[in-house]
């Protein structure tokens, strides 16, 4: 009779679930990128990530201060976590993660941070650079420090519009 080894089992099953989080996250954040003027403006962000969070193969502490925001604004906003924390899964290695979204002035700053590998940066026609191209669209900016071990912090800062 054969040797079962139930330990390479588990990690395949493992590896197999971070596939399918990671399609999923692929689609949200496709549909967060899809969304534009179109989006209800009664997108209620908070409950939104805390959601996503709930899903997340890793502890993700969300602190989102309810706003009024555009509608461009909440899913541009959205789309930036959403392709944030599916980095985080599918490349940083973190054991956790954050999702900060504060009012400043008249500006809202999402801020998402891990404590994975670092080393991310712009790839041309990858996320960061779309979603950076997105924000100047709406008049924000997008920052990402990611150095080498030593996980990554992006912010993206808006003009509210609401």
């Amino acid at each position: 009779m054969g040797k079962i080894n139930l330990g390479s089992d588990a990690a395949a099953a493992r590896r197999e679930r971070e596939s399918e989080l990671r399609n999923t996250l692929r689609s949200l954040c496709d549909v967060a990128l899809a969304a534009g003027p179109g989006t209800p403006a009664q997108f209620a962000l908070g409950p939104a990530v805390h959601r996503l969070a709930a899903v997340m193969p890793l502890p993700v502490l969300v602190d989102v201060e309810e706003l009024p925001l555009a509608p461009a604004v909440a899913s541009t906003a959205y789309a930036t976590i959403c392709e944030a924390l599916g980095n985080v899964v599918g490349h940083a290695g973190a054991r956790q993660a954050t999702v900060t979204v504060r009012r400043h002035g008249p500006t809202v700053q999402v801020v998402v941070a891990d404590d994975g590998a670092g080393g991310a940066g712009p790839v041309l026609g990858g996320g960061i650079v779309t979603l950076a191209a997105r924000a100047a669209v709406l008049g924000g900016l997008l920052h990402v420090d990611s150095p080498s071990g030593s996980g990554t912090h992006l912010a993206l800062e808006l003009p509210s519009g609401a």
